[in-house]
């Protein structure tokens, strides 16, 4: 790696660390649920009824736009096409988003829950006729054109870190919570020592699905963040020293395998079997994107430069990309349809 891949490196891993330990310690807390509330109908009392926008919606838009700014950012220092890159994120993105909703609700038979597992399925499979229809689509552009094999490492890595710093939204909302403390093995208990989550708040689906509201749980959201952001810094790692198979291979095989195993320490419901269907999700991405990547080719020569790379984010259509995407994600997935608020104004006479 050369002394700017090492600085960058150690510059997002440290603003992961950061942002993670932000989540960790205030997350849990039920002042970090509802961001706003807006009033949508006024009743006969004078209140209003009102559409909650949560911080789970916040913090997803947050994971979404910053990862596939990093996929921008890796996309412009292979010196690909910018518009290719956008084209092949706004593909996975329409794919995913309604998938995320739709899966959930075949699986978990609940119309108003997400699930990043569903979604990831989907998009991996997409990613691969997205690059051929893409390329088709732009025409001969020689250097500039997309190479599927590097495209699914450079998304997989962009993936791994978004889900990472996108489990910041399940502790805010309560949801995807581990088992309780006190269910677990000694051994485990022991491991984690004081490293648990205490969720407060009524509104937290852990406290209205399981009436778990200041009890220790297992910190699954947590450990998985930790693993997949230390899961995408070894794979950006490895893809900066050229070894794009095995960087996309270690991003797939670490984040689904952890897919499978934190299964077992969770405690919401995921499905009935002995293997949850997410679980078998993730085996059958393992096995896909595994077939995959050893029929597919890396051409050889092409080397990333990141200053070429951040010198895409000085266009202005990058920036507007981004921020469409960020609302976008935060419309889609921060409007609470599980909640609901009651909201009164009135004036402060001592004011006027």
């Amino acid at each position: 790696m050369t002394l700017p891949e090492t600085v960058f490196l150690l510059l997002l891993f440290v603003a992961c660390l950061g942002y993670l330990g932000w989540g960790f310690k205030n997350l849990p807390e039920e002042s970090r649920q509802m961001l706003a509330a807006i009033p949508v109908h006024k009743r006969e009392d004078g209140t209003w009824t009102g559409l909650n926008i949560t911080w789970y919606g916040l913090l997803t838009a947050n994971a979404v736009s910053a990862s596939a700014a990093l996929f921008i950012l890796l996309n412009g220092s292979l010196g690909w096409n910018t518009l290719n890159g956008f084209l092949l994120v706004a593909w996975i993105m329409t794919l995913a988003l309604p998938a995320a909703r739709i899966i959930a609700r075949v699986i978990e038979r609940k119309a108003n829950t997400f699930t990043t597992g569903g979604a990831f399925a989907v998009g991996l499979a997409a990613v691969w006729p997205g690059v051929i229809l893409i390329n088709r689509i732009s025409g001969p552009a020689g250097e500039a054109a997309l190479d599927p094999l590097t495209a699914m490492a450079v998304l997989m890595i962009a993936y791994t870190f978004g889900e990472g710093i996108g489990r910041m939204a399940c502790i805010s909302f309560g949801c995807c919570y581990g088992k309780r403390l006190e269910d677990s093995p000694p051994w485990l208990r022991q491991l984690l020592g004081r490293f648990h989550f205490v969720f407060q708040g009524e509104t937290k689906k852990i406290a209205y699905a399981q009436g778990w509201q200041g009890v220790p749980v297992v910190p699954i959201q947590g450990m998985t963040a930790l693993i997949l952001v230390t899961t995408g810094m070894v794979s950006l790692a490895l893809l900066f020293a050229g070894h794009t198979r095995a960087a996309f291979l270690t991003a797939l095989v670490l984040s689904q395998g952890w897919r499978v195993l934190s299964e077992f320490l969770r405690s919401d419901h995921r499905g009935s079997g002995r293997l949850t269907a997410y679980q078998v999700l993730g085996l059958a991405s393992i096995a896909y994107g595994a077939v995959l990547s050893l029929l597919l080719q890396t051409p050889a020569g092409r080397s990333l430069d990141l200053f070429r790379g951040f010198h895409v984010f000085s266009q202005s259509s990058c920036l507007l990309f981004l921020d469409g995407l960020w609302m976008l994600t935060l419309y889609y997935m921060g409007r609470s349809r599980v909640t609901a608020s009651s909201i009164r104004f009135q004036v402060l006479k001592d004011r006027i």
